[in-house]
């Protein structure tokens, strides 16, 4: 008895489940317009509707009264709503034919007068039938349910690329874009050298204004690329997002606010602060300063998030992404001047040496920091001071640095 019970509980679940989708389904493909919400709650009252035994024998005379009568017809003759229906009825037939309860013979035969109304016969005569029958049952649910999501992402990437790129982008428009990029690059490079510069207590010296950008590009050469690749990584999960967005609205559910993206970005972001909060209950640690500028940088981010782009620019997205983009950009190169002077105050992991007219400079108490077309510049690690020689008067060079 209880394998019968699990049997028909089964098949009713699986047989109920795809008459819903399969109306889902035909709601969805008439009328288009109306959001899933409701197609949702109206297909579940016409669910019920159309598998009631008694609404479905009644006399046509009967029914004209009723207003879905219309909708209903019009439903009856797909032949994938019928198909389901006739399954479902059929799973109650088995089971009054196995239940033998005394109103069993009454209900069974009013669903044989459905299914002569709908033309078509009994679709299982056993238990055992119903195995095989709930089997294809729950292949066409699966497919069924896997057309529809495919529907609703469709219609949400049409949705969100239209909202958020309206038409493409113009020449001039590439042009601005590529300018704050530009311009950021440029911030990014007097960012850089001046951090190197100030955090071993001194002004730029040795570097025209024409060497800064040359000084820094060879210290972050990866940063633009690694920056992209972040953003290939960051911006799919801001589409999905705001596609996640649209179909929760549409089915009037409530959306996620933290992605499996926010929650890794959080628990990173408190993984690196560790070294703050030593800090600040006196722990020994120099790696607080590297933390509070990251810090710094991603808090002018999300103060950059929450500003109205939608409001100012046409292109509000692309320029969104880009002002960020550049954000993160000049905060990188910040962050690396940082550490690059920290790195030249360690020994030289290298060994060279110069050789010039009068001395030699050699990694053993000096740092490399910058060849120019008219000086070499070095740090002095224990004087703490910093050394320029004449490119020209260079007459031998070995190692590497």
């Amino acid at each position: 008895m209880k394998l019968l019970r699990v049997i028909f509980q089964r098949a009713t679940s699986v047989s109920s489940a795809l008459l819903y989708v399969t109306l889902y389904s035909f709601y969805r493909r008439h009328e288009p317009e109306k959001s899933r919400e409701l197609a949702s709650s109206v297909t579940l009252e016409r669910a019920k509707r159309i598998s009631n035994v008694d609404w479905l024998i009644r006399k046509p005379d009967d029914r004209e009264s009723d207003a879905d009568t219309p909708w209903v017809k019009q439903v009856l003759q797909d032949n994938a709503v019928r198909d389901a229906l006739v399954r479902v009825l059929t799973v109650r037939r088995v089971i009054y034919q196995w239940a033998k309860l005394e109103q069993s013979p009454d209900n069974i035969k009013k669903l044989e007068e459905a299914m002569g109304l709908l033309e078509s016969p009994p679709l299982a005569e056993s238990p055992w039938d119903l195995l095989s029958l709930r089997r294809s049952a729950s292949k066409r649910l699966k497919a069924l349910r896997r057309e529809l999501a495919e529907a609703d992402r469709a219609e949400a990437e049409g949705v969100v690329y239209s909202t958020l790129f309206p038409k493409r982008l113009s020449v001039s428009e590439l042009l601005q874009l590529s300018s704050i990029v530009s311009f950021a690059y440029l911030v990014g490079s007097y960012v850089f050298t001046t951090t190197v510069f100030r955090r071993l207590d001194s002004k730029v010296v040795g570097l025209d204004a024409s060497d800064y950008v040359y000084f820094a590009t060879s210290h972050n050469f990866w940063t633009i690329p690694l920056l992209l690749f972040g953003a290939w990584l960051v911006l799919p999960e801001n589409i999905s997002k705001a596609k996640r967005a649209y179909l929760s609205e549409q089915y009037g559910t409530t959306e996620r606010r933290f992605t499996s993206f926010d929650a890794a970005a959080y628990v990173a972001l408190a993984a690196l602060n560790i070294p703050v909060f030593q800090w600040l209950i006196g722990v020994e640690n120099e790696s607080w300063a590297d933390i509070l500028l990251f810090d710094g940088v991603l808090l002018l981010i999300i103060a950059a998030k929450q500003f109205p782009f939608e409001k100012i620019f046409e292109q509000w997205y692309a320029t969104h992404i880009v002002i960020l983009f550049s954000l993160l950009l000049v905060g990188q190169m910040g962050m690396r001047g940082w550490a690059f002077a920290g790195e030249l105050k360690q020994q030289s992991e290298t060994d060279w040496q110069y050789t010039f007219e009068s001395d030699a400079v050699t990694s053993s108490d000096y740092s490399f920091v910058f060849k120019g077309d008219v000086f070499l510049v070095f740090y002095e690690r224990e004087g703490g001071k910093f050394l320029l020689k004449d490119v020209e008067s260079i007459e031998t060079f070995a190692g590497k640095h």
